[in-house]
């Protein structure tokens, strides 16, 4: 496992923090055949408006930045409410995933879910390949969220800690 820290984000880190978005949905937006100059303008507003999104519905989140050798290389985004951690987002650069970093990191947020005595809660968008490292960490499924014409868009997860009442 290779070894990394974490720090608060800051206004300094928003280039890093778009790099990183457009990095995990970078093949997507490229299979539908646009220009490389309108994938990237279509990106640039999706992030933004996926940040605006997250300062108006979790106004209170902490995003932190995952560092490796002095370098970003990832970030999470937890909002820690009266009663429950809410995992809003985790993401890894592609390069550095399958390597633990991701597993580190959600262990990390468990230890601090049983110093609090709560749980943590997160959604996850179906057939993410991340809901293979949630189930392995403890967490169960406790329902559907983001559902459209009948189609569950999200899966709702929940890890509960030992000393959790």
């Amino acid at each position: 496992m290779l070894p990394f820290h974490f720090r608060p984000a800051d206004p300094k880190d928003d280039s890093f923090l778009y790099e990183l978005y457009a990095s995990n949905r970078q093949e997507e937006v490229a299979s539908w055949g646009w220009p490389l100059e309108q994938q990237q303008s279509f990106l640039h507003m999706q992030w933004l408006a996926q940040r605006s999104s997250y300062k108006a519905q979790v106004p209170n989140a902490k995003q932190t930045v995952v560092i490796l050798d002095q370098n970003p290389i990832g970030q999470f985004i937890v909002d820690y409410t009266p009663v429950h951690l809410h995992l809003i987002d985790i993401s890894i650069l592609p390069l550095f995933r399958n390597q633990g970093i991701g597993t580190s990191l959600l262990q990390s947020l468990q230890q601090e879910s049983t110093q609090l005595r709560k749980p943590i809660n997160l959604n996850v968008m179906k057939g993410n390949p991340a809901s293979r490292l949630y189930e392995r960490l403890g967490f169960s499924y406790i329902g559907a969220t983001n559902t459209t014409d009948n189609m569950d868009l999200y899966a709702s997860m929940t890890w509960l800690p030992p000393n959790y009442i």
